[in-house]
């Protein structure tokens, strides 16, 4: 068995999500990566400004406590394959390009993400897998994946006026999330593995952002990375506990129950190992049976297009 190597990643997190306004430093990494965000005057805080704004406040900048204590269900989604697809010669072209970017930048290598199975994978974990594949050890990425984190970013921001370039909002996936958004018993938000500005830019970019809860929220692959490259699911299940982790603090009201909705084996057995009921859409590069094959239990979808049957595999008929 390889040697697992845990590091919290640098944090390049947004701190005004709405007008997509990133923070252009980057913070220290916060010691525990599941740290949460709070509010302070309608501006979102990235981990590590949290902290430093709760240590001057005394606590002041935690969300409000609901004064009825209705339940909400927790409804998390993954981005690519499931809400947004990649179409076209230029499919996801801005995303692919700072990977790319970044390899080249760092390391001086020539590559892309197609030269190994990425699907499912966590942005960090392909940044190392990748390397893997082109003979760079973990030992010599891992240390260096803020870096790559960086000019991934600084090139997705630089050509933010393209994101939309190559994608396509998926069947449902507006009508799904405009229902969700009416309902004062559901919070939704984004687990993906995309580092956070990007998934973030990409619901901005093809319209999707205000379907969102106010202050947007999740997990995303810049919160952590474990260097396990061989069960890329675990961290998948890391990024569902910080998103609930997140929702306790920013929420009003508790959360009665989590849902996860993804399309690859690997979202569905993080929601599972996190403790959310995995729901599985065909709409990325994985079958009904690969699906299924995650467990009996597993509820399995072709798409989102059907707005009653989504809301009734959640129990909110």
């Amino acid at each position: 068995m390889e040697p697992r190597l845990t590091v919290p990643l640098r944090r390049i997190a947004p701190c005004s999500t709405v007008q997509a306004a990133w923070c252009a430093d980057s913070h220290p990494p916060p010691r525990n990566p599941q740290r949460p965000e709070v509010l302070r005057r309608g501006v979102r805080l990235c981990c590590w400004c949290a902290a430093q704004a709760a240590s001057v406040l005394g606590g002041a900048a935690a969300a409000p406590a609901s004064e009825s204590h209705s339940m909400v269900k927790l409804v998390s989604f993954d981005v690519d394959g499931t809400l947004i697809h990649s179409v076209g010669d230029s499919a996801n072209k801005v995303h692919r390009q700072a990977f790319k970017g970044a390899f080249k930048q760092v390391f001086d290598v020539d590559t892309d993400i197609d030269v190994i199975n990425h699907h499912g994978c966590t942005d960090p974990l392909i940044l190392l897998k990748i390397l893997e594949h082109h003979g760079v050890a973990k030992e010599e990425s891992m240390p260096r994946l803020g870096e790559m984190q960086t000019s991934m970013l600084q090139y997705f921001e630089t050509h933010k006026d393209e994101v939309a370039d190559g994608v396509a909002v998926l069947p449902g996936v507006k009508n799904v999330l405009q229902e969700l958004k009416t309902r004062s018993d559901v919070a939704t938000c984004l687990v993906t593995g995309n580092l956070e500005p990007i998934g973030w830019g990409k619901m901005e970019a093809v319209g999707l952002l205000d379907f969102f809860s106010p202050s947007p929220f999740g997990g995303f692959g810049s919160d952590f990375c474990s260097g396990n490259t061989e069960e890329s699911w675990r961290d998948r299940a890391e990024l569902i506990r910080i998103a609930a982790t997140r929702a306790s603090h920013l929420l009003p009201n508790p959360v009665s129950e989590r849902f996860h909705i993804g399309d690859t084996p690997m979202d569905l057995l993080a929601a599972k190992e996190a403790g959310a009921v995995a729901i599985g859409v065909t709409t990325g590069t994985y079958s009904r049976r690969d699906l299924e094959t995650c467990g009996a239990e597993t509820v399995v979808l072709d798409d989102l297009a059907d707005v009653s049957q989504v809301l009734k595999a959640m129990g909110l008929e």
